[in-house]
């Protein structure tokens, strides 16, 4: 026990990583701004790399530089808010125009000029948040997974059949484990465990190829 609060504490030692993106000159600007508060800071100024850096790094929160609020590194935030590994990840837009229609890629809008006190004091508390949210959904989708698992151990024993294969998430595409086939109202389903990615529990109908969400 020892072991894992040492562990758990020292996880916790680690500075908030931040992914700073945006043109050159202000994200340089935004990244000597941070390290300065002893944040760890990384960053992007091609928006085609956004995404990749986000999945590889996984920071605690993006800092996005938008002057007038669109382009293509909004296109960029965009795609992090579609994909299931980076979509929880905060995001902050300092831009002196916003869209008439809030952009849902953003979580908070800055104006500039921000004081560097403002902004490190913006992103720690959006940090502090999303820590605090996602902890709350890893905590539901561990119950959620000792249910599943609960279940299948009480279930009656069921021979897999040969056809009984894994299977994409409609939600992600995430590898689907097989758990059983069973019949509801003389319709034939697949059952899968449920996703890793927290897109939900589903079963398959192979005769129509449609997937049913069940939780």
């Amino acid at each position: 026990m020892m072991a894992k609060t040492n562990a758990a504490e020292a996880f916790e030692a680690v500075p908030p990583i931040i992914l700073v993106v945006g043109e050159y000159a202000r994200v340089a600007e935004y990244a000597a701004a941070f390290e300065s508060e002893g944040l760890w800071v990384s960053t992007v100024t091609d928006p085609s790399e956004v995404v990749s850096a986000a999945c590889d790094l996984r920071p605690d929160a993006v800092v996005a530089d938008l002057p007038d609020g669109a382009g293509p590194f909004s296109e960029s935030l965009q795609a992090l808010k579609s994909g299931a590994r980076t979509q929880q990840i905060p995001v902050i837009a300092v831009s002196s125009e916003r869209p008439q229609d809030p952009e849902p890629s953003v979580d908070v809008w800055m104006s500039p000029p921000t004081p560097r006190e403002v902004l490190v004091r913006s992103v720690r508390d959006l940090v502090r948040q999303s820590k605090a949210l996602r902890a709350t959904a890893a905590s539901v989708r561990g119950r959620a997974d000792a249910l599943v698992e609960h279940s299948n151990r009480v279930m009656r024993a069921v021979r897999s059949p040969k056809d009984a294969t894994a299977r994409s998430c409609p939600g992600c595409t995430a590898t689907l484990s097989w758990i059983e086939r069973g019949r509801i109202a003389g319709v034939e389903y697949d059952y899968y465990r449920w996703c890793r990615n927290g897109c939900g529990l589903y079963c398959y109908d192979a005769s129509s190829d449609r997937w049913v969400k069940l939780a």
